[in-house]
């Protein structure tokens, strides 16, 4: 392995392809042809006298020395990147794409006042979303999949986190079927029929666990991780529906529905960015943080 003759952009095509796990998605993502992105994992393949990744019908599958040398090949970059100084960083020239994993729910509040600032601040930024996958938040962070998560706080190593907003939930009905003098029992709560969203469309909810706390449970007729799903179907029924506070003044503008607070303890949540170590000192990355948590400060 010959490294003095190394082109230090083919790490940044090791990067590309090991966080894709896909040639024409690590192409657009380095605006290059993929023919020129294929050429440099030749060049790779050659230097580092491996294959590195294999073409499957899942994707290009990283080799055991790939993992091995992923690790250090992006902590090396994410340094390099960092010793851009601040003082000189200007996000109005910044061209750069984020990903960020984030829910449908969370997305109507973030996006909208994001994409806004961006517009005014850096034109020539641009955002990626993917769906939150709560099982897979450290690994999509550690490989360069997403650069940032948004979601409740997860205590993972090498993570770090920052709280932007709380937010906890209330009942939601069709407008025509909600509870009178708008309060609602708990035996009425646990007889209606109730759809459900989860970000995983299965399982228990914490609903579920407060009311089998008090010797209570439930009717659910529709699991959905779809949230905006849950206001087209509540609006000409009589099912009822437990929703995050945030999401639901919206729906109430929306929809005709009303809402109606728990007969019951249910705890809130805090919602907030969840970025990778080696990310912290990126000068555009801790930019684009600072300014997201700026749009929740007030």
């Amino acid at each position: 392995m010959n490294l003095s003759s190394m082109d230090l952009n083919l790490l940044l095509v090791f990067e590309a392809v090991y966080s894709e796990r896909n040639l024409t998605r690590a192409s657009k993502r380095l605006n290059l042809t993929q023919p020129a992105v294929s050429n440099a994992l030749r060049r790779l393949r050659d230097t580092f006298q491996d294959p590195l990744f294999i073409r499957t019908a899942d994707g290009m599958v990283p080799t055991d020395l790939a993992e091995q040398l992923a690790g250090r090949v992006l902590d090396a970059l994410e340094m390099l990147r960092s010793f851009e100084s601040r003082e000189s960083f200007d996000p109005a020239g910044l061209t750069r794409d984020f990903r960020i994993s984030i829910s449908d729910y969370n997305g109507m509040l973030v996006l909208p006042r994001l994409l806004k600032a961006l517009a005014e601040q850096a034109p020539g930024v641009s955002i990626t979303t993917s769906q939150i996958q709560r099982a897979h938040v450290s690994e999509h962070l550690s490989t360069g999949q997403v650069d940032l998560v948004l979601a409740p706080k997860q205590d993972v190593a090498n993570l770090s986190y920052e709280p932007l907003y709380a937010d906890d939930y209330v009942g939601v009905a069709s407008a025509h079927y909600g509870p009178e003098g708008g309060q609602m029992s708990l035996e009425e709560y646990c007889q209606r029929e109730h759809l459900l969203f989860s970000l995983e469309g299965y399982g228990r909810s914490t609903v579920d666990v407060a009311l089998s706390k008090l010797g209570k449970k439930r009717k659910v007729v529709l699991r959905s991780s779809h949230v905006h799903t849950i206001p087209h179907v509540l609006e000409g029924s009589a099912f009822i529906a437990t929703l995050p506070r945030l999401i639901t003044l919206d729906y109430l503008k929306r929809f005709e529905l009303t809402s109606f607070g728990l007969p019951f303890e249910l705890q809130g949540h805090e919602v907030g960015l969840h970025w990778h170590a080696r990310q912290h000192h990126d000068p555009a990355h801790e930019w684009l943080r600072g300014l997201i948590k700026e749009l929740f400060a007030h």
